[in-house]
């Protein structure tokens, strides 16, 4: 399968504090997939990391695996998804994101998805003493549709589920470590795990 781009946009959190950096989200968590196509289904599961920047939107996916025995991991972008805190009963609060994009590539390449994750807020540690109103957890769905080229399209189903990575997340903002830096300790991680990079 091609390299496909997830997109992400971060809404802007409000702090209980006063952080002078850029302030980083790490989350970890699993995604459970069903992939059906070529008179085939297949389910299989991968681990991935999300690293987010409050400040700025930017955002990167690291996800890894195995299959037939060989350890991967690739890495996205993310840009572009509709953010939101909503309030429900009782004053409880929820970050939901939620997004659906249709990409035509060259030839006959379509990628049609659609993604939505929420998690119930509470007061997370940021590092620096600062803490916010974010998800310990969150839970989700993804949808794709895929064609490329001449082959026939096939479906993606994923369920996400997401932890709030704490002690990544205090010690990059501590340090006040760029995206770049923690994406670079991440790989080094992945790669003394035994897992290569490779295209999606």
């Amino acid at each position: 399968m091609k390299p496909f781009k997830l997109l992400i946009t971060i809404l802007v959190m409000t702090f209980i504090g006063s952080p002078s950096e850029a302030t980083l989200i790490i989350l970890r968590g699993t995604l459970s997939s069903t992939k059906i196509g070529d008179s085939n289904k297949s389910t299989f599961s991968q681990r991935t990391f999300a690293i987010l920047n409050t400040d700025t939107g930017e955002g990167t996916l690291l996800t890894y695996g195995k299959s037939n025995g060989f350890k991967y991991y690739f890495v996205n972008e993310l840009t572009d998804v509709v953010v939101a805190k909503v309030v429900g009963s009782r004053g409880i609060t929820y970050t939901a994101a939620q997004f659906a994009i249709t990409v035509f590539g060259p030839g006959n390449d379509i990628h049609v998805s659609s993604f939505y994750m929420r998690g119930k807020d509470t007061n997370m540690p940021f590092g620096g003493g600062v803490t916010t109103a974010f998800p310990k957890t969150s839970k989700g769905v993804a949808r794709f549709i895929i064609r490329e080229g001449s082959n026939s399209p096939q479906i993606l189903e994923q369920s996400l589920s997401y932890i709030f990575d704490s002690n990544r997340t205090i010690a990059a903002n501590d340090a006040s470590k760029t995206m770049g830096t923690v994406i670079s300790e991440l790989e080094v991680y992945l790669s003394a795990e035994g897992y290569t990079e490779s295209a999606q």
